[in-house]
């Protein structure tokens, strides 16, 4: 049997045989492609031979061999092997299946260790991939909610077109969600109420696209409020016949915030506010109430209701029921149709271009009063003031019985008597509680 040197050369390990005197420096001749860690493989034929203290000798050297008894047979192998000692055969196997039981274990457990770490880190990433999609369920988005509208954290200063927009709400019965101002869209039918109560700040309200509501919440001027004092709900639900409403609030305290709000052209909109210019054109009827700030109207094809304690109210083009009182400002419409009902402490009434119907009244302590325009039949008209002079201009083919009395001053009548036309005839009651002139003034 032949063992190997380094070189690849083989050996005797017949003691009887000589040795080459290049190998007698050796202390270890080794099997390079022999693995000890692998089981499966059979022992190498081929072994390392070590004599510690003796000359090895060879196939070319005369000197003596020693003793069988003094030689190692030695597999160099990962830790864990076994080193034999003795007279053994070269055929014999010194390392029975354990003699590499342990590095087994040790490549079975390095190769575990990978693979749980692979498994770890993908249960980790399917864990978290499973948490980011049920957060993105959660926040706050109207297409996902259908009782909230969205929320859209930026501030725009108009609006311009839908896809500058955050994603659009739908019907629901929920509670009002919370947000910094911004835009939002809210989808409709084409008949909402719309509601905004405020604190302070401008107000602009017209028409937009039939079923879709644009509101555009924006800071005020330069105020350096923080965002926990900008501050805007929403809420979106159906009342019991089942129209859409659109809550829009500013809580108490908060800072002043302006508003644009586009609504369809068949939209209910009321307004309260502690003060600002409230403008609102082209729906279907309003109402509004504030403090202080002057409110201006057109084109409203439906009940108007508006009131300011301190502000002038203008219309021009409306159509229907008609409210308006201030305590300190004037009253000023062109172009109306409907009853009228306009009132105010200190300021003038003047309605031109006016069709008067029903019962209306048009009333100041400290102002004058002044109509242009024809009265409905069967109707009941009231022009009053304490301090100050009526002025009304009619038709010449007016039918009506006037009733006109002044504290100080003078009454003039075109029309030249107080029962004009045929019947019926509207009643015309006409009163200046103190000093102010009545004129009654016919036109073509």
């Amino acid at each position: 049997m032949n063992a190997k040197d380094s070189t690849g050369d083989s050996i005797h390990t017949d003691p009887t045989q000589p040795v080459s005197p290049s190998t007698a420096s050796d202390q270890y001749l080794e099997t390079p492609d022999w693995d000890a860690t692998d089981p499966m493989l059979p022992l190498p034929e081929e072994v390392a031979i070590q004599r510690p203290s003796s000359p090895v000798v060879g196939r070319n050297n005369n000197q003596q061999h020693a003793p069988a008894s003094s030689i190692k047979f030695m597999f160099p192998s990962a830790p864990g092997t076994t080193t034999v000692s003795g007279p053994l055969s070269l055929h014999d196997r010194p390392f029975p299946q354990t003699a590499v039981s342990a590095p087994h274990k040790q490549q079975k457990s390095i190769v575990r260790k990978p693979l749980i770490f692979a498994l770890i880190a993908l249960a980790a990433v399917l864990l978290l991939t499973i948490l980011f999609t049920i957060a993105g369920t959660l926040v706050v988005s109207p297409g996902n909610d259908p009782s909230v509208s969205p929320i859209l954290h930026s501030n725009v200063p108009e609006i311009t077109s839908k896809s500058a927009i955050d994603r659009p709400g739908a019907p629901g019965t929920g509670a009002p969600r919370t947000g910094a101002p911004g835009m939002r869209s809210f989808q409709t039918g084409p008949h909402p109420l719309v509601v905004i109560k405020g604190h302070k700040g401008d107000m602009n309200i017209s028409t937009g696209g039939n079923g879709t509501v644009l509101v555009n919440a924006r800071k005020q001027g330069s105020s350096s409020a923080g965002s926990a004092n900008m501050q805007v709900q929403y809420a979106q639900s159906k009342d019991e016949r089942g129209q859409d409403r659109l809550d829009i609030t500013t809580p108490q305290g908060n800072a002043n915030i302006d508003f644009d709000v586009m609504v369809p052209a068949a939209a209910q909109v009321q307004i309260q506010m502690d003060g600002g210019t409230i403008a609102v054109n082209g729906i279907s009827g309003v109402t509004i109430d504030t403090f202080s700030g002057n409110l201006d109207m057109e084109n409203i094809s439906g009940p108007v209701d508006v009131q300011t304690e301190n502000g002038d109210i203008t219309a021009r083009s409306l159509n229907g029921s008609v409210k308006m009182q201030t305590q300190n400002g004037s009253i000023r419409v062109n172009t109306i149709n409907g009853q009228v009902q306009a009132l105010t402490q200190n300021g003038d009434v003047i309605m031109r271009k006016a069709t008067l119907r029903s019962q209306s009244v048009l009333e100041t302590n400290n102002g004058s009063v002044r109509v242009d325009g024809s009265l409905a039949p069967n109707g009941s008209y009231r022009l009053k003031t304490t301090r100050g002079d009526i002025n009304l201009s009619l038709p010449a083919n007016t039918a009506f019985q006037l009733s006109a009395h002044t504290a100080s001053g003078s009454v003039s009548n075109d029309f030249g008597a107080s029962i004009v036309g045929a019947a019926p005839r509207s009643l015309v009651n006409l009163t200046i509680g103190g000093g102010g002139s009545i004129s009654i003034n016919q036109t073509l």
